[in-house]
């Protein structure tokens, strides 16, 4: 019985060059890619916008868009923090929630000034709306409510002046006057609301049809002044109409000075 052959080692022939022992492969130390937090944090400053003006009841309506980015900000977040893409899971929450609260009394808010214009009684007739309407010139509002208002009367000892405005309901139905107001302005400068004040006047809440009611207002000048813009609503349901007035010569000039002595 023979023995089994040896192997015969591996000899490199003569004049090879031997290969370089090659070391094990190992990875690159490449840094972890930033987290993709700008969708959380664009959701949050989205809602915080919506937020603060869905409250204003005339600025509702800009809060919508900024509520709507805050949600599809807010969800895009939320996807990238559970895919592990980004950190700021809470930012993103909070921002969507702020957004969808903000998009919700937003839209309630906007639906109710709509709804509160389209009952506002406008200006019908071309005085007061398309031009400055004058002394004992009618004002007609939409419901037939007719108003106007009288030449300044001066008083000479304080430089004041007195307006009295005439208010008739020639329409078919009641007139609502709760909430009139009137504001004026001396050759264009608007005048402090507190200079502005109603004296003696019959002016009732509601006016049925066919009738009409009075109502005087003592107007401080801040100076010597040609002309009085007047600007009144006959209820807080009604537009304002507009009126330019003359002013007696010496307006304005109390008795110590222009302005002075005034007190009404």
């Amino acid at each position: 019985m023979t023995a089994d052959p040896q192997p015969v080692p591996f000899r490199p022939p003569a004049g090879a060059v031997p290969l370089p022992a090659q070391a094990p492969p190992f990875p690159r130390p490449y840094p972890p890619p930033p987290p993709r937090n700008g969708a959380g944090t664009a959701a949050l400053v989205c809602g915080a916008v919506s937020a603060a003006l869905c409250w204003t009841f005339t600025l509702s309506a800009l809060a919508l868009l900024p509520g709507l980015l805050a949600i599809v900000f807010g969800a895009v977040g939320l996807v990238r923090a559970r895919r592990g893409t980004a950190t700021n899971r809470g930012v993103a929450l909070g921002g969507l929630w702020s957004g969808a609260g903000g998009l919700v009394v937003g839209a309630v808010l906007t639906w109710l000034f709509v709804a509160w214009l389209d009952e506002v009684v406008p200006v019908e007739s071309a005085a007061g709306a398309e031009y400055l309407a004058a002394a004992g010139e009618e004002v007609v509002f939409g419901d037939g409510v007719t108003v106007t208002v009288a030449e300044p009367r001066l008083d000479p000892f304080s430089g004041a002046v007195s307006v009295a405005v005439r208010v008739t309901n020639e329409g078919r139905g009641t007139a609502d006057l709760r909430g009139f107001d009137l504001a004026a302005a001396a050759d264009g400068e608007p005048i402090d609301g507190g200079d502005v004040r109603y004296g003696a006047d019959d002016l009732r809440d509601r006016l049925a049809p066919g009738e009409h009611t009075e109502v005087s207002y003592r107007v401080a000048l801040p100076g010597p002044a040609t002309y009085l813009g007047v600007d009144f609503s006959p209820g807080g349901d009604y537009e304002f109409g507009c009126w330019d007035l003359s002013l007696p010569g010496g307006a304005g000039a109390g008795a110590d000075g222009p302005g002075g002595g005034i007190d009404v």
